[in-house]
């Protein structure tokens, strides 16, 4: 499979060692004042960030792209930047600057792990990124793993998370069948045995939510 490894590593994170750093733990020493700066004097200065491809193109605010760790470095290194080139597909660049406008250079806190509800609202602290994550369909995930491979590559840490946390959120208490659909592990694939831990972790993980649930209601 062409995605199975990447995601799977991901879901492994979130499913089985549930000990995700927050971006407050992965961030240098410094990062945020730096960003307080960006957004208190650089808010009017624009950057135009394009498709290594050449099939688009974006014009943004630097105080905004800079959620981007990759954006933001190289912003620190050279202070006329006014151009990006970024090895990003136009369908995933346009989710991350829609990303990007929406949380305006402030990144939001991470999705806990492991999920406490299949339901994306109910572990999203700000709606908008619960309605924007579940665009996604289960029957046609190719398109949320590219986004995870854009988050990573761009190191838009909430983003790579909430999109992992989609896909977990998928093969939440589902059969090792489906489970090995979502994650497209073919039978002779070497990430099989992670498909089966994940589907046996998920329901594992279901299960314990309903009783949790049945106990308080009673």
């Amino acid at each position: 499979s062409t995605w199975g490894p990447k995601v799977a590593s991901s879901l492994f994170v979130w499913l089985w060692i549930g000990h995700i750093m927050s971006v407050e733990e992965k961030r240098p020493e410094g990062l945020e004042e730096k960003t307080q700066g960006l957004d208190a004097g650089d808010d009017d200065k624009k950057i135009k960030l394009k498709c290594k491809d050449g099939s688009g193109e974006f014009i943004i605010s630097q105080s905004y792209a800079s959620i981007s760790a990759l954006v933001k470095k190289a912003l620190e290194d050279d202070s006329n930047c006014t151009e990006l080139e970024l090895d990003v597909k136009k369908p995933q660049f346009e989710l991350a600057v829609e990303y990007m406008n929406h949380h305006q250079g402030k990144e939001p806190e991470i999705v806990e792990a492991p999920l406490r509800s299949k339901a994306m609202k109910n572990v999203c602290k700000d709606p908008w990124d619960a309605e924007f994550i579940d665009k996604f369909d289960p029957d046609d995930i190719s398109p949320l793993y590219d986004l995870i491979l854009a988050a990573n590559y761009l190191d838009i840490k909430s983003l790579l998370h909430l999109s992992c946390a989609r896909v977990a959120s998928m093969i939440r208490g589902q059969t090792l069948a489906r489970v090995k659909d979502i994650l497209q592990v073919d039978d002779d694939d070497d990430d099989e045995p992670i498909a089966a831990e994940a589907a046996a972790a998920s329901s594992s993980s279901s299960s314990s939510s309903s009783s949790s649930s049945s106990s308080s209601s009673s």
